[in-house]
């Protein structure tokens, strides 16, 4: 026959069988917690890679459209260039103009009243 336990053991052990559960959610809460700094530092990871990988990409096109950009302007023409299996840049080539020596006129300012008279043409209440 099963021992029967007195009132004090029965509570001691419905304790011990608790703090067991307890326990084990306890255990739960602090892996989940690890996960979802996991999760977050793996974002922030994967968000800095595709950054740099950006940066990278983005560096080589620029100096791959300063460098088109040197051989158009020591002389080689886009076509000379096609020919010989370098064609522009995927990215667009902008070839740097050069700046007039003498400033260009500044134009005559808009006398205030056909500024206006625009304004309201276009439906902009002055």
């Amino acid at each position: 026959m099963a021992r029967t336990p007195t009132p004090d053991q029965a509570v001691e052990l419905a304790r011990a069988a608790q703090e067991t559960r307890i326990d084990s959610v306890r255990e739960l809460a602090v892996t989940r917690q690890a996960v979802t700094d996991a999760q977050a530092e793996s974002a922030a990871l994967l968000a800095r890679a595709q950054q740099e990988a950006s940066d990278l990409v983005k560096n080589a096109e620029l100096a791959d459209v300063r460098a088109y950009d040197a051989a158009v302007n020591a002389g080689w023409s886009q076509a000379e260039l096609r020919k010989i299996g370098l064609p522009p840049a995927a990215k667009t080539t902008r070839v740097a103009r050069r700046r007039r020596t003498a400033a260009a006129p500044t134009p005559d300012p808009v006398p205030q009243s056909a500024e206006q008279e625009l304004q309201q043409h276009e439906g902009h209440p002055s």
